[in-house]
């Protein structure tokens, strides 16, 4: 089937481009996968880019014959991924991604979504179908509280309830629809719907003869609008994705052959029979008419006979032909009866498998909530001890600064002690310099007075 196909992704207002769009042509058909990213300013960008190449990969590694279930692991597993990654790797903690994914078969389009980002189904530029938002004000939209366009600038249109790394087992939400000719379909994330009404989108991207046109023309236009409100407008991406002019795929819902080998084994039956039927009632008739001719014996009656019989004769050989060309087919449809059997065999235990990988993933989940709440009573538990080791440490500091300031005294105090010291040490000097002084003059005088007894 043919189809054209283009997109686009623009960092907007904000710091980081943290949408996220892939694509690729899988064993199922074209799949288109687009992400919106959130949680700070890692997570966000890794959430998105993890979703889309997790669901790529998946999907191009999946032996499933469903596409359904298919694309429904692939989305799970990102999903866990994205969770596991969040608990264990530092500043990630709550990082999540919404995720649109269309997958087109050349039967059907399927498509599953979880958040805001949207999938549109355009024919001859009227919307048929539209995924729901998973958001808070989608919510108060089908409550009848706000409109459509006022839930388009609410402050609230960016709080979403649904998201993929949230949770360790998300709810999807599938939809299957047939497409004909000419149809679109435009993926989106709420940095492209968020700023222009859907009419006018449409509009950008109804153009058939160019697609990169509309796609580039519509983001340039939004960053304009961005830039002129001076807003930290969001990040967009877009992909466009036109069906080709042989595309008309089995109406949802309808009989469809493939897959249905009983059904075709049991038209097979019933041509068989009526076939039979007539070639019966045409040797009948050749018969009939045979007896009914005249009796009389002579030429014209031996080439008639002659005729009748060669006649018999090939419709005998026709009929043993289609016989055995019917064997054959019952034979070949009995055996892909047989595979298809096997093959659901596989798939119940696929399915088995994939309930007994829920039990594990909700006992994992419910593992990591006893951690969490460990980790929160720790968390409160260091808390408190921080508090305790603050005060005494508060108290330490006020018993050092008191020390500090006896400390200071006490210098002061030598310092006094050790002036008067010195004064003390002069003073004791010039005592004995004096008692030198006296001395000396008192021997002096000694000698004078021995001297004068002597005369």
């Amino acid at each position: 089937m043919k189809y054209r196909f283009t997109y686009d992704t623009h960092i907007g207002g904000r710091a980081e481009n943290q949408d996220a769009v892939g694509t690729t042509d899988a064993p199922f058909g074209r799949l288109i996968v687009i992400c919106d990213g959130m949680g700070g300013p890692r997570g966000g960008s890794i959430a998105a880019q993890m979703a889309v190449e997790g669901v790529i990969h998946e999907i191009e590694q999946s032996t499933m014959v469903d596409a359904r279930t298919a694309l429904h692991i692939a989305i799970q597993k990102a999903n866990f991924e994205i969770f596991k990654k969040s608990k264990t790797e530092e500043g990630l903690d709550g990082m999540g991604t919404t995720i649109a994914v269309l997958l087109l078969m050349n039967d059907k389009a399927l498509i599953a979504h979880v958040g805001d980002s949207r999938i549109y189904h355009v024919r001859e530029g009227k919307i048929l179908s539209r995924t729901s938002d998973h958001s808070k004000v989608n919510e108060m939209v089908s409550r009848g509280i706000i409109s459509t366009d006022e839930a388009r600038i609410h402050p609230d249109a960016n709080v979403i309830t649904k998201a993929l790394g949230v949770k360790p087992i998300v709810e999807l939400e599938f939809q299957e629809t047939s497409f004909l000719a000419n149809d679109l379909f435009i993926l989106c994330t709420d940095g492209i719907w968020g700023m222009v009404d859907e009419t006018e989108m449409i509009q950008y991207l109804q153009d058939t003869t160019n697609l990169e046109n509309g796609v580039h023309q519509i983001i340039q236009d939004i960053d304009t609008m961005g830039r002129q409100q001076n807003s930290e407008y969001d990040n967009m991406t877009v992909a466009v994705l036109r069906t080709g002019s042989d595309a008309r795929s089995t109406p949802v819902g309808s009989m469809s052959f493939n897959g249905s080998s009983w059904q075709l084994k049991n038209l097979l039956l019933i041509g068989s029979a009526l076939l039979n039927v007539i070639l019966l009632g045409l040797i009948i008739w050749l018969a009939l008419s045979n007896n009914t001719s005249p009796t009389t014996e002579g030429p014209l009656d031996q080439e008639q006979g002659s005729d009748t019989l060669q006649t018999l004769e090939k419709l005998s050989n026709y009929k043993s032909q289609i016989d055995s060309s019917l064997e054959e087919q019952l034979a070949d449809l009995l055996a892909k009866d047989e595979e298809i059997g096997s093959k659901n065999e596989t798939i119940e235990s696929l399915g088995d498998k994939n309930n007994q990988l829920r039990k594990r993933i909700k006992r994992l989940a419910v593992v990591i909530d006893t951690l969490q709440a460990k980790i929160r009573r720790s968390d409160n538990y260091i808390m408190t001890y921080r508090q305790e080791m603050e005060a005494k440490m508060i108290g330490l500091e006020d018993q050092l600064t008191r020390q500090n300031n006896v400390d200071s005294l006490i210098l002061a105090k030598n310092q006094e002690l050790m002036k008067r010291n010195d004064s003390i040490e002069n003073q004791i000097k010039n005592y004995k310099e004096e008692i030198k002084f006296l001395k000396a003059n008192q021997k002096k005088r000694s000698k004078t007075n021995n001297h004068e007894e002597d005369i």
